[in-house]
């Protein structure tokens, strides 16, 4: 285990987040919209424009021990977490700078108005507010 780790609040099993597609429509933001209306979670747009999902939940084999939150199967763990870079870990680098960061679902709202224009937004959302009606 590297020497960071031993010092760290296993920040790296607390949560998971992937990459997930840049929206260009309103029906993709309103899909996002959607993961935004579950507790624990985020989605943000990295530095190099790309957009992620993070979903705080904690990882099934994170116990706490004498020596603080641990792996209780360390040996078996999946690939991910073998190659995993404390060099690059929130641990070590402080937390990750975001170009935006959605925590609500009217804060992606707003953004995928600015985004698409009141004349696109307006159009999907009166698409959305047909199909409620039928």
């Amino acid at each position: 285990m590297d020497s960071r780790c031993k010092s760290c609040d296993a920040q790296c099993c607390r949560y998971y987040c992937f990459e997930i597609d840049k929206p260009d429509t309103f029906e993709q933001f309103e899909n996002i919209r959607w993961f935004l209306l579950h507790d624990k979670t985020t989605v943000h747009i990295d530095g190099d424009g790309d957009w992620y999902i993070r979903i705080d939940n904690l990882c099934l084999n994170l116990v706490q021990t004498a020596d603080g939150p641990r792996c209780k199967d360390y040996a078996n763990r999946p690939m991910v977490c073998r190659t995993f870079s404390p060099q690059s870990c929130e641990f070590s680098e402080g937390d990750h700078e975001y170009e935006e960061l959605f925590t609500t679902a009217q804060q992606l709202d707003d953004y995928a108005k600015r985004m698409l224009g009141d004349l696109a937004y307006n159009k999907g959302h009166a698409k959305m507010q047909a199909k409620k009606k039928t």
